[in-house]
């Protein structure tokens, strides 16, 4: 039998009726009230030094909207059409409109990957919400204002709703602007803001507030969530990290920063507003009440504080004993003594055995030839540089170097230079760690004593600048990261002829520092910019009165440049006939003006001036061929190496 239908049977939706349409019963309410600092979400604010003043004010706005084609129905995609034909170039797209503006959609939908609540805050599903930056939300009515009319425009409405605004603190007290009316008061109790998803992740901040055990009187304040754009300023603070261990269904521990206070008193009122204004910047914080009190006068006192919302009260804080299915999980609450402190980060860095470690940090410049050689697509009259980095201290500046890099280069300025590869290619700088040879080949096949794992940077460039900014970029990003206290002294000093700078010619913060040659760090002891093989320079006299110039190393990249100037190759025998041969270019000079014009051949047309690892057998000091190369630049007097055969 046919399955047959009948008009009367079908029950018509309210969602297409005339009445959503009405504008007396279609009103656009916005919700706002301000969210701290828009310098902890939009990135480029935080670089400016005047990052707190009032125009980084961070606004959110709520939107509420019911009936047919509502206004969050598809934000995000209704948004992207609507600012295809906005009429400000700078906006035409979501990522324009948050870049150039610092405006930020957020639909509310579920992440695609993820815990969708970690803690507990019971979002409201698909509940839009605007954040933006400025002095007041200014930015956020008239993008609406624009929206609204987009959607009349394409007749998904067929009258204009109302505007109205819902204010939940004083801190914007203008007028709202025409079409938009003030519909409600400030209800600073409301903790519904707490119910749409934040500016970043998925993590308000959340604080909780215990009775110390056995200590009458004591206090614990405990703050969790999303904590890491505020590491910096919890740790001017002096506000300890620590660690609850995960429970029941949780993957992984609670990272959280505790305050320990003896009494409620003044100092206690001052360190929590201090908190709360230098460190959070005002940041609206869910309050959790777990002092297991009726009346509690710290409870009171805290939620008499502009940014504090009391969101919950537990008499009772104990976990369960048994996992509970997820979806009748507890919110990631916990009793203040679980939590594990770590040791503060000032006294890790005070445990270094000198005091001044850390305070430092100096960058040695070594002129290392033409940049040809080693970076593509580069003129042969590109200088190359070496520069070495000394810097003590825990977590100090070669901790870990490849992975910070590329950490620090996710912001870089330039948007073709986003990690190791693309540095290398469009800045020319290369990084290297100094780790052991992972290959299973000679860590160092010509002796040069390399030390382990001291990184070395090269840069391809007639500029020092780019280098420079770099290292006080790696720098500024492991303070951001705690990873160290504050930004060392930069101090910058030349081990080569080739760069003579003034103070004025070097980037802020750097200093030029002046020291003498024997307080250089080593050239050779680090890698070179390819392979594990510096070039390696033998000078020794033969019987019939002429010297034996001998190169072995690196010579790779350098045989053409050999060959043109007629220097033959050979192999050197060794003791051990198992052993590989060793590849050299072989020039014999007499110490006269035309033995000499061929060595300052090589040192202008194939070195160009790179330091060779120099070392010689001749007994005399003051042998004139030996006192000649030492007086030029590229050959540095060295010992002989440990393998020589």
């Amino acid at each position: 039998m046919t399955r047959r239908l009948t008009a009367p049977n079908v029950e018509i939706s309210k969602n297409f009726s005339d009445h959503d349409d009405d504008p007396a019963d279609n009103e656009v309410l916005v919700s706002i009230r301000s969210w701290g600092n828009a310098a902890f979400v939009f990135p480029d604010l935080a670089e400016r030094a005047d990052w707190r003043k009032p125009e980084n004010t961070l606004w959110q706005a709520r939107i509420f909207h019911t009936g047919r084609r509502s206004l969050g129905y598809m934000l995000l995609d209704a948004a992207r059409a609507a600012l295809r034909v906005h009429p400000d170039a700078s906006m035409k797209t979501l990522e324009q409109l948050q870049q150039n503006h610092h405006v930020k959609l957020l639909s509310g939908g579920p992440p695609s990957s993820g815990d969708p609540d970690p803690d507990g805050m019971e979002f409201t599903p698909w509940q839009p919400v605007i954040y933006a930056a400025g002095e007041s939300p200014m930015p956020i009515l008239e993008l609406l204002q624009y929206l609204v009319k987009h959607h009349c425009t394409c007749g998904h409405w067929r009258h204009t709703p109302p505007l109205a605004i819902r204010i939940q603190e004083w801190t914007w007290a203008a007028k709202p602007p025409p079409p938009w009316t003030l519909r409600c008061h400030p209800n600073m109790s409301d903790i519904a803001c707490f119910r749409a998803v934040p500016p970043t992740t998925r993590q308000h901040i959340l604080c909780q507030l215990n009775r110390a055990a056995n200590r009458a009187g004591a206090y614990i304040l405990t703050l969790f969530g999303n904590l890491y754009p505020y590491r910096r300023l919890l740790n001017n603070e002096n506000i300890p990290a620590g660690q609850v261990p995960a429970s029941g269904n949780e993957k992984k521990a609670t990272y959280v920063r505790q305050m320990h206070f003896d009494h409620f008193d003044t100092s206690a009122k001052e360190r929590i507003q201090s908190l709360l204004v230098n460190a959070l910047c005002n940041l609206p914080i869910y309050f959790i009440d777990a002092t297991e009190q009726d009346s509690d006068e710290f409870v009171f006192w805290m939620t008499r504080q502009k940014s504090v919302i009391l969101a919950e009260t537990h008499m009772c804080l104990n976990r369960p004993t048994r996992p509970l299915p997820a979806a009748a999980m507890p919110k990631r609450r916990f009793q203040a003594h679980e939590v594990t402190l770590q040791e503060p980060l000032a006294k890790r860095n005070n445990n270094n055995a000198d005091p001044t470690a850390g305070r430092y940090l100096i960058a040695t410049v070594t002129y290392w030839g033409s940049a040809a050689y080693y970076f593509n697509d580069t003129p042969t009259e590109t200088k190359l540089w070496q520069v070495q980095v000394d810097h003590a201290g825990y977590n100090n500046f070669s901790y870990k170097i490849l992975g910070i890099v590329n950490d620090t280069l996710r912001n870089y300025p330039d948007s073709n230079v986003t990690d190791l590869k693309s540095m290398e290619q469009h800045l020319k700088i290369r990084v290297l760690n100094g780790a052991p040879s992972q290959q299973g080949e000679d860590n160092d096949p010509d002796g040069m004593q390399f030390t382990p794992w001291r990184p070395v940077l090269y840069v391809g460039n007639d500029d020092l600048n780019p280098i420079l900014d770099l290292i006080h970029r790696i720098l500024k990003h492991k303070v951001d990261q705690a990873q160290i206290l504050d930004m060392p002294v930069l101090q910058v000093q030349s081990n080569c002829a080739q760069w003579n700078p003034a103070q004025e010619d070097l980037p802020q913060p750097w200093q030029l520092l002046r020291t003498e040659p024997e307080w250089m760090p080593n050239i050779f002891k680090v890698l070179p910019p390819r392979g594990r093989r510096h070039i390696v320079c033998q000078l020794e006299t033969a019987e019939d009165d002429h010297y034996n110039l001998m190169f072995l190393g690196g010579l790779y990249v350098l045989r053409e440049q050999f060959d043109t100037q007629q220097i033959p190759y050979g192999f050197h025998k060794t003791a051990d006939p198992t052993e590989k041969r060793i590849y050299v270019r072989l020039l014999k000079v007499n110490n006269s003006e035309d033995g000499k014009n061929k060595i300052l051949r090589v040192v202008n047309n194939v070195l160009h001036h790179m330091p060779v690892y120099f070392y010689h057998y001749i007994e005399d000091k003051k042998d004139p061929m030996l006192t000649w190369l030492l007086s030029l630049g590229p050959f540095r007097l060295n010992p002989i190496p440990f393998d020589d055969t």
